[in-house]
């Protein structure tokens, strides 16, 4: 059946498909475009012709006002698999007290086309990509709107307990949630991510002070204070996902509250896709983790990046967006915004292979060839005196050693690896501990020391449990099933 269309509905759909496909609602689609748009429907199970999609962006007098149920639910569909046209509709509500003339959207008078265009710029202006427009409008589902309560940030109390938040919204402090164990045996003891919370109690005493006085210097002063604070707590306990929920409401409560963005809060965003990425549980946390990976680059691309703090933090933006795909699974995507971004910070004057040696070597582990290891093993020289940077390399090159099961390359790297790790130890998150250890778990299993293999695995797999990181334990899981 075919049906006339709401014309705010039907452009609103347009450019939320040029959003997922272009990364601006703006841009046009090209006639590839199209064709593959196309092409994914007919693998998906909606054989929607390219002749339709033609019409349906075309302009003037060939752009659709109506079209079959059929299509308008396989390109809901594509746009987002929990979408029918109808649930399109009733998620997004109209922004016009009036009714709209059942026409055409180029058939309207120019007030009308005006007042839709305006609308949906409102709507879409801030989002990057279709990602983070459904993420936040399903985060706003389930949240309340931040208001500032005055009477409530006359009392200042200083930071509680953990709060966790159950799925029927019970509130219990300090008590951690126990969950089922999930997919590849897998535990997890406290909730994924909780929901966020308005509470201003949440913020430390100095900060919320500082905030209201309004004083930038000493505001940014207390969030590096705090930002400090997180990191080693990090180092010590490891969990990335008890961090987050601690960090990500307090900076969610902070942003509201500032009407600038400082380098501290790039810096934040930075950290929490970090701490996400560590904990590698889902794609839905990797999605989640690209977002905060590029509100920090929107931060911080906007600063003066001659400073070396803030170009170094721009570059590991990059490198953990570009990571996010990667352990999505879509590596030509992730080598491709590497090369790119490698070549702008060139353009820039910011490149350089030291400064963009976490792109250069992710660009490594995606191609995974023997000559590319070569090259990282060889510039090594260049950054001979930075512990930290030659243990992240040296590992990587161990690490494919034993996977090429190249047993001179690997005996010769052990001691390597292990000196470079001793230096670097006491400055490493422990995620990046488990990483190594688990590589020593097949050393070792190579080199016929069972028993001793076999104490690393136990201590490994209980830890990365206790610790939630994620990807540990499966990658642990799947190497049992080897040995």
């Amino acid at each position: 059946m075919r049906r006339s269309i709401n014309p705010y509905y039907l452009e609103l759909l347009k450019a939320l498909v040029c959003l997922k496909k272009k990364g601006n609602y703006i841009l046009p689609l090209s006639l590839v475009d199209r064709e593959e748009i196309s092409n994914d429907l007919i693998q998906n199970g909606h054989s929607i012709s390219l002749r339709t999609l033609n019409r349906l962006f075309g302009n003037g007098k060939d752009a659709k006002s109506s079209l079959s149920d059929y299509s308008l639910n396989g390109i809901s569909y594509w746009l987002n698999k929990a979408y029918t046209w109808n649930e399109f509709c009733k998620e997004h509500s109209l922004p016009f007290k009036e009714t709209i003339p059942n026409k055409k959207f180029h058939d309207l008078s120019k007030a009308w086309q005006n007042k839709i265009s305006e609308a949906i710029d409102d709507l879409l202006r801030e989002y990057r990509n279709s990602e983070e427009y459904f993420y936040k409008k399903k985060v706003a589902s389930q949240q309340p709107i931040l208001n500032i309560n005055s009477e409530h940030l006359n009392s200042f109390l200083n930071k509680p307990d953990l709060v966790f938040r159950t799925e029927n919204s019970k509130i219990e402090e300090g008590i951690p949630q126990k969950t089922d164990s999930i997919e590849l045996g897998i535990e997890s003891n406290i909730p994924i991510i909780t929901s966020q919370t308005n509470n201003f109690d949440i913020l430390p005493e100095k900060l919320l002070k500082s905030i209201l006085k309004g004083n930038k210097l000493i505001i940014e002063k207390e969030l590096d204070i705090c930002y400090d604070s997180f990191q080693i707590e990090y180092r010590e306990k490891g969990n990335p996902i008890l961090l987050y929920n601690t960090i990500s409401p307090l900076i969610n409560i902070v942003e509201g509250m500032l009407t600038y963005k400082p380098f501290q809060i790039g810096r934040y965003h930075w950290f929490l896709s970090y701490l996400l990425i560590n904990s590698d549980y889902s794609s839905e946390i990797l999605k989640l983790s690209r977002i905060h990976a590029e509100k920090a680059i929107d931060i911080i691309a906007n600063l003066n990046l001659f400073v070396n703090e803030i170009q170094n933090l721009l570059i590991k933006s990059y490198w953990l967006r570009a990571l996010s795909y990667k352990m999505e699974g879509k590596l030509n995507l992730s080598h491709q915004l590497l090369t790119e971004t490698i070549s702008e910070l060139e353009k820039e004057r910011l490149g350089g292979y030291l400064n963009t040696l976490y792109l250069h070597r992710q660009q490594v582990l995606i191609e995974d060839k023997k000559e590319s290891y070569n090259t990282l093993y060889n510039k090594m020289n260049e950054y001979k005196d930075d512990a930290i940077e030659s243990y992240y390399s040296i590992k990587r090159i161990f690490e494919f050693a034993i996977i090429s099961k190249n047993q001179k390359k690997y005996n010769e790297l052990f001691n390597l690896s292990r000196h470079y790790y001793q230096i670097a130890s006491p400055k490493l998150e422990q995620v990046y501990k488990f990483s190594y250890w688990k590589y020593l778990f097949i050393y070792f299993k190579y080199t016929q020391k069972q028993i001793l293999a076999n104490r690393i695995y136990d201590y490994l797999l209980n830890g990365s449990k206790e610790k939630q990181l994620y990807g540990q334990q499966k990658s642990l899981i799947a190497l049992k099933e080897q040995f």
